[in-house]
């Protein structure tokens, strides 16, 4: 399956070496990609605890971000990319190659910037006055690659402002964002292009926005492009090109592909779990009922299954859920292990032709 934007014409070499940077940027380090990077230490292998000490979050945050990120006050470490990407990159050779200039300078600052980006040196203003262009991001990875790779190239090669469409309110997914924002928020917003076609100058949205957040108004998302597509969506590419709303999606030159996977320490403790030759058949259908268990919800863990409804933290679960969408979840980060269960479906005893293992899907965890 190809992925493709509503930009025609051939990849720029540049294209493919600044998503070689910004696969380096998020995955050097050595972490998951998650929403913000806490200022925390581990102080067990499922719970993460604030740190009692400003230093001791200043060197979690160097560690994971590189020695110029900072914890704030928030809770979460700074952005070391605020100011710009280029001006941090190893490779400056490169850079200075695709800039035609020695020395890189400020990014070009955008909408939702704070108000004081500029006077503190954060960003500079378009020379060219040029109308800030808004993409929106989708709610996968390396769609937010790339859209960081052109938000890049235009803020800091080109001058143009760029500003990020996540589709809900409060959410982001800026590459310059102060405390590494990196929200999830809705997936093929096709109302936002046409309100970008409609409105032209998404600022106008924004301001719209920013007055009803005051009255608990309707969110109205606004974007001109999105930049990854895949094809199962050439329904609604097509309508909306037939109507002019778009121009005709082009080739990003990435494939992709979906697919399943398994823990580490489970392919360690059985490596022919690792290839469909291992798991297929009815000779491997009792050993995965007893190796793939059922995955036990937040909620149902503490409603059925915890001594006291979770009242107390134990082994699995910190606290009880918050939220209806908590109770969902089969696991979170800081408050919630996750449980498995050998439940009657798993047992090849009973049911002979139709014991099962269990898979969940990431949206879930």
């Amino acid at each position: 399956r190809t992925t493709r934007s509503s930009f025609t014409g051939s990849p720029m070499h540049a294209y493919a070496q600044l998503l070689l940077l910004i696969l380096a940027i998020t995955s050097t380090t050595n972490i998951m990609v998650e929403a913000r990077f806490r200022c925390s230490k581990r102080v067990s292998a499922s719970y993460l605890e604030p740190t009692q000490r400003k230093e001791d979050g200043d060197l979690i945050c160097q560690e994971v971000l590189g020695e110029t990120s900072i914890c704030l006050p928030t809770g979460f470490c700074s952005n070391p990319y605020h100011r710009g990407c280029l001006a941090r990159a190893k490779s400056q050779t490169w850079v200075q190659r695709v800039l035609q200039r020695s020395t890189p300078v400020l990014r070009t600052c955008h909408s939702e910037d704070p108000p004081e980006a500029q006077a503190r040196g954060y960003c500079r203003p378009s020379a060219l006055e040029y109308q800030e262009i808004r993409i929106a991001s989708q709610n996968w990875e390396s769609a937010f690659f790339t859209t960081w790779i052109l938000q890049i190239l235009l803020g800091e090669v080109l001058n143009v402002p760029v500003s990020i469409e996540t589709g809900e309110r409060g959410k982001s997914v800026d590459f310059y964002h102060l405390d590494t924002a990196m929200d999830y928020g809705a997936a093929y917003d096709y109302k936002s292009l046409e309100r970008g076609y409609e409105v032209k100058d998404c600022r106008n949205i924004q301001l719209l926005n920013q007055q009803s957040a005051q009255n608990s108004g309707e969110y109205l998302s606004c974007s001109h492009a999105i930049l990854e597509v895949w094809t199962g969506n050439t329904a609604w590419i097509r309508d909306l090109q037939l109507r002019g709303i778009i121009e005709a999606a082009g080739d990003l030159g990435a494939l992709g592909y979906q697919t399943w996977f398994v823990p580490r320490f489970t392919a360690l403790r059985d490596p022919t779990l690792v290839t469909h030759f291992g798991i297929a058949g009815e000779e491997n259908r009792a050993r995965l009922a007893a190796n793939f268990l059922r995955p036990t919800t937040w909620g149902h863990y503490c409603e059925h299954i915890a001594v006291d409804g979770c009242n107390q933290a134990d082994a699995v679960a910190q606290r009880k859920p918050a939220s209806s969408s908590e109770e969902e979840l089969y696991f979170h980060p800081d408050f919630y292990t996750g449980h498995f269960r050998n439940t009657t479906q798993n047992d090849c005893g009973i049911f002979h032709n139709n014991c099962t293992g269990h898979i969940v899907g990431t949206a879930s965890c």
